[in-house]
């Protein structure tokens, strides 16, 4: 069964007059051929209408013949046969833009990607979703990174007619299905199968027809339960009449219904949603119970084309007009099949970058930037796979497909997740003990930070296998570090892995300034290369091994300005406070005794001033500044023999805040 149908409607009115372009006047025969076939194409009855029109190209061959025919194989999903139609009325003709774009749409449902990617590959600039599709061909490995990710079966109660779409309800599931379960049974022209009807799952795997109050004799499903499963929103068919998009004509939409669960466990009588508008179908139901919104896909025209997700809120009483999500979801294909859990949708497409057919995809709302990102095999194919549901504390979830092997047209698939527990410990590369430090894990793909910690091991993140991982961590000193992981190295039957990441210690050179003061005495500072770790002692030598040496800054008799020598003093004292923020200079200044002690006490504070406004001017903030004008008393401090030059100077001390 092609799934399109389940939203769009029931009668095809959109069919151009085909008559007069499938043949010239006066053949009868394939008048009435073509008049049949058309016939069958608007009522859905693709099957017939494939030999009507089977039996017009036997007649008369023409590419728009085979172009119809190539479109009707492709909705009862015979991909081969379309794609070898679509060969044979290019040999007729040349294709359209739009023609070359459904027959390389067709050779990816195929599987066919080299010689879609060549058929497509003009139009990437013309089309999103023909872009989409071309990147996907060309990074088709990245859709098989997580292929040993997932174990997939069919579940026991797959039947040869559909099931599909299945939805959490209670311990269980509700599934749509097809099932007979009656002698006359109205049967859907679009594949000759039953009406769809939803139905109960139970522990057992017993399939049993929910309440008639949910189910008509026409289409309902798909569902989603809600409030401890005593609300449910459905879609259904909806006979319109006459509506003023296509006048004249009877419509059978699908809209969006709600019901309410008796105390009894009867359902009430479902009422329409009322943004459900005239002339559109509405369907595929998701519900976030903590923000009360409703996702679903519909055809209405303020979307990008085909079928599209929208979502709409709910406040116990009113619904807001619904609204086109964005996060790169919609194409102008179809998007369908929505499913919300933990800020997340899943949801399949048949115009983002795939493998063929509805693919499905998982996007992250939480992340306003988050795009749309392929599940990848096993869980998407060249065929159409739809429908998921994840039961995210038990670490599995069902799907639909229509894949080869099934047991009917479409099938409910079970997944389980195959994860490792990975741990991460920090070692020294040199002593290869274990260190402390703070570690990141993150899986490259998703770029999901799967788990984090704070100068400690990293114990046991989750991650899927085949999950590229990037680990990084940071130590006290030690270099930085990361190093890559992939998950398919982990031996299965361990199930496990510790990543042991090695740190380097940072190698540090001990950098030796040495201040010298009056007296003889030297302020000896021990600093690392990156400016930490910082030591300041009292010498009574400069080693030989000193990097710099600053003397005082000494001045002319009566002078206040700094010489050009006292210049390259305070240039080195400069770089030493650049190297660490937390370094603070203290500067005193002095005078000899010549002259009033008044008059020494103004020069010394200005010589102190001068040192003070040029450390200023490069860069030093002034609250790392101390200075202090001593004037004459304390020049010579306790040294013995001192002359009156070297009493003509500022003291420079280095000092580390408190």
């Amino acid at each position: 069964m092609n799934h399109k149908i389940i939203l769009l409607t029931t009668l095809f009115v959109a069919v151009i007059a085909l008559q007069s372009v499938f043949s010239a006047p006066g053949n009868k025969r394939l008048d009435k051929t073509i008049s049949y076939a058309e016939k069958a194409y608007e009522a859905l009855d693709f099957n017939e209408a494939i030999k009507f029109y089977e039996e017009a190209n036997s007649i008369e061959p023409s590419k728009e013949i085979k172009l119809r025919l190539a479109d009707c194989y492709q909705k009862i999903h015979a991909t081969e046969k379309a794609i070898k139609q679509f060969e044979e009325a290019e040999k007729l003709g040349e294709l359209s833009k739009e023609e070359k774009m459904n027959y390389g749409n067709a050779l990816i449902d195929a599987g066919r990607y080299e010689k879609a990617k060549e058929v497509l590959e003009d139009y990437v600039d013309e089309s999103g979703w023909v872009k989409k599709k071309v990147n996907g061909i060309e990074s088709l490995e990245s859709f098989f990174q997580y292929e040993d990710a997932y174990k997939v079966s069919e579940v026991s109660f797959n039947t040869s007619q559909s099931e599909f779409s299945p939805t959490l309800y209670e311990d269980g599931l509700v599934i749509v299905a097809s099932r007979n379960q009656f002698t006359l049974h109205q049967k859907y022209n679009w594949d000759n199968s039953d009406y769809l009807d939803l139905y109960r799952v139970s522990d057992q795997n017993t399939v049993i027809r929910m309440d008639k109050k949910l189910n008509t004799r026409f289409h309902e499903g798909p569902a989603v339960f809600f409030d401890n499963d005593t609300k449910v929103i459905f879609t259904r068919n909806q006979f319109e009449g006459n509506n003023s998009r296509i006048p004249g004509e009877v419509v059978n939409h699908l809209k969006l219904f709600y019901a309410e669960r008796k105390p009894n466990g009867k359902w009430k009588n479902p009422k329409m949603l009322p943004f459900n508008m005239e002339g559109y179908s509405y369907g595929h139901p998701a519900f976030d119970e903590e923000k009360r919104e409703l996702y679903f896909a519909s055809n209405m025209e303020n979307g990008r084309g085909g079928t599209d997700l929208y979502k709409a809120s709910y406040d116990g009483e009113d619904w807001t007009s619904p609204e086109p999500l964005d996060n790169g979801i919609n194409t102008e294909k179809d998007e369908l099949f929505p499913f919300f859990q933990d800020g997340t949708l899943y949801f399949a497409s048949e115009g983002l970058d795939g493998l063929g057919g509805l693919d499905i995809f998982s996007v992250d709302l939480e992340n306003g930037d988050s795009e749309p990102r392929n599940v990848g095999a096993p869980i998407n194919t060249k065929d159409d796979d739809f429908g998921w549901v994840w039961l995210a504390n038990e670490r599995k979830g069902y799907f639909s497909s229509n894949r080869e092997g099934g047991t009917g047209s479409d099938d409910i698939y079970e997944f389980s997740l195959v994860e490792h527990e990975v741990k991460v410990s920090l070692m020294d590369a040199d002593s290869h003990q274990p260190i402390l430090g703070d570690i990141e894990i993150v899986e490259t793909a998703t770029q999901k930070v799967l788990g984090a910690s704070i100068n400690a091991e990293l114990e046991s993140v989750r991650a899927l296998r085949g999950a590229k991982l990037m680990v990084s961590a940071e130590a006290e000193g030690y270099e930085p570090a990361e190093e890559y992981f992939d998950t398919k190295l982990i031996d299965t039957s361990l199930g496990s892995a510790e990543i042991k990441l090695n740190l380097k210690p940072v190698k540090t050179t001990k950098r030796l300034y040495f201040v010298l003061k009056s007296c003889g005495k030297v302020q000896e500072i021990a600093i690392n290369d990156d400016g930490s770790s910082i030591d300041i002692s009292t010498s009574e030598k400069v080693s030989e091994a000193s990097s710099s040496v600053i003397n005082n800054i000494y001045y002319g008799f009566d002078k206040y300005t700094i010489e050009e020598t006292g210049i390259k003093e305070l240039d080195q004292l400069i770089l030493l406070l650049n190297l660490n923020e937390e370094m603070r200079v203290k500067l005193t200044g002095y005078t000899d005794p010549t002259g009033s002690s008044a008059y020494n006490q103004k020069l010394s504070e200005k010589r102190v001033e001068s040192v003070r406004q040029y450390l200023i001017n490069k860069g030093i903030t002034d609250s790392r500044i101390r200075a202090e004008g001593m004037g004459e008393s304390h020049s010579a401090g306790n040294c013995s023999e001192v002359n009156s030059e070297q009493l003509r100077r500022t003291e420079i001390e280095v000092l580390i805040a408190q």
